[in-house]
């Protein structure tokens, strides 16, 4: 082909191409917005299920402030008091132990013949005894036989019904076992247990009438100094 027929032939094509008719410019780009009015609905539970999950989580932290900011129990008022009532009877620098974590049922206001929670300090060897006790006396004759845990500092108990049942390593240290003869009343064993254990050069025990084992190693490793 020729330049000359080149360029007649491009002349027809520009020619050509004017007399083509467009479509309306809406339907330039259709499938872009079919898309975009397809995403809208989406878009729109989108938004309402994060709005949903806002709400929820509002609410918890309401009802968390509301849990936090509530009046304290009778038995934490009580228990509070009574501890702080052994602190100050002892002077500053004697560790005083104190459990955050004990079991429910152990946190309860006791009446009658187990009153709890019930706090001694013995000024006179430093050291000091706290009682959670729980419902009635196992048997009516022992005033000492209510389902119980016990803290006592510079006390070590002898009787020759505790049995040797092993070492523990807790607190930094090795945490002497001993276990007691199982009281049976209705129809439930309760099993004597006593930690001892030595602590910033002092004795300290920690026994239970009721426990199993990974409750009282557990409110073992609860125990902080108190001021």
């Amino acid at each position: 082909m020729t330049a000359a027929s080149e360029e007649s032939v491009g002349r027809a094509l520009a020619v050509g191409a004017t007399r083509i008719a467009l479509p309306p410019e809406s339907r330039w780009i259709p499938e872009s917005r079919a898309r975009s009015g397809a995403l809208a609905p989406l878009t729109a539970v989108a938004a309402a299920i994060l709005i949903v999950i806002a709400g929820m989580q509002l609410n918890a932290v309401r009802e968390q402030r509301s849990a936090v900011g509530g009046p304290p129990s009778a038995f934490k008022v009580a228990d509070d008091a009574e501890w702080a009532r052994v602190r100050a009877a002892l002077p500053a620098d004697v560790v005083v132990l104190r459990p955050t974590w004990i079991p429910a049922e152990f946190a309860e206001v006791g009446v009658s013949d187990c009153p709890t929670p019930l706090g001694v300090a013995a000024v006179s060897d430093r050291g000091y005894t706290f009682n959670y006790r729980k419902g009635k006396l196992l048997t009516p004759e022992n005033a000492n036989s209510c389902p119980k845990i016990e803290i006592k500092r510079n006390a070590y108990q002898v009787s020759t019904q505790l049995v040797e049942s092993g070492f523990v390593n807790e607190r930094g240290t090795t945490v002497r076992v001993r276990t007691g003869p199982v009281v049976f009343r209705n129809a439930k064993a309760y099993q004597l247990i006593y930690l001892n254990w030595v602590e910033d050069g002092t004795q300290f025990e920690l026994s239970s009438l009721d426990l199993e084992m990974a409750e009282i190693l557990r409110v073992l490793r609860s125990l902080e100094p108190i001021k």
